[in-house]
Parts: structure tokens; sequence; C-alpha cells
């Protein structure tokens, strides 16, 4: 078999692109925020970001448009800080959604994590429930001591 040069370049540069990593950047990636995990709060947080000539957010742009609950916000706002946003060249704002999840207990990770197109999904396990002791039986164990 014969291949000219030419489309043995472009073979290679395809094959080049398919091989790539995905830049970390180009994927938003919040955190859940530790408080609204262990209260199990969910939601979804809209936002929208101005970007500046290179298609860098501008977090002087960045606005909220709508959130189950401000502990979202902070944690959005730290990740849109380095999130670079594949969109075409001259494009001047970005709207996005990122879905808080909390995972029912029998899911094995947050690997099982569904994904939604046009949506970051952002997911945690079900926080475990600690028991507590109740104060007169804490009291009875100190005064009598740990046996």
């Amino acid at each position: 078999m014969v291949v000219s040069q030419g489309r043995l370049l472009v073979l290679a540069t395809l094959l080049a692109l398919a091989c790539r990593r995905e830049d970390p950047a180009a994927t938003l990636r919040p955190a859940y925020p530790d408080l609204l995990h262990q209260a199990r709060v969910e939601g979804i947080l809209r936002f929208r970001i101005g970007l500046d000539s290179a298609g860098s957010p501008d977090l002087a742009q960045f606005r909220v448009l709508s959130s189950p609950n401000l502990g979202f916000d902070l944690a959005v706002r730290r990740a849109v800080a380095v999130w670079r946003p594949l969109v075409p060249r001259g494009t001047a704002a970005v709207e996005h959604s990122v879905l808080f999840l909390i995972l029912p207990g029998d899911a094995d990770s947050v690997r099982d994590c569904p994904r939604a197109p046009g949506y970051t999904v952002v997911c945690a396990l079900e926080p475990r429930v600690t028991t507590l002791y109740r104060v007169s039986q804490l009291s009875r164990r100190l005064t009598s001591g740990w046996s």
C-alpha cells in the first residue's frame, strides 16, 4: 500500500489529537463545600462570567444568577478563577450551570456521579451519621471511670 507524505502527515496529526490529554483547566471543577455536604444541601447554581480577549474568565464580571446557598457561590468562584472554558475566539461571556448532588449511601464512589450535557455536576457521597453520646451518658462515664 502506497501512502503519500501529505496523507501520512494528516493521519499522524489526527492520531496526535486523539491521544492528547484533555486540558485540566478546560473543565470546571468546584469542590463541594464541607458544611453544605454535611447538611445535605443540594441544588443548581447558575452563573455568568465575562471573558477577556484571551478567553480567560474575568472575575470582576462574575455574577451568580441563581443559587440554593451562598456557600456554593464561593466554591464556584474559586473554581472559575482557574477555569479556561473551551469557547470560540471572541466570545464575550459564558453562562453555565453547576449541579451539586449528594449520592445515596449505596453508591460506591463519586465516580457514580451522573454526567449531564451542558452542566458541571459535582457529587459527594451521603455523609455518615455519627452517634453522639448524650450528656448524661458522658457525665456518668466521667464520674465513674471508663470501665
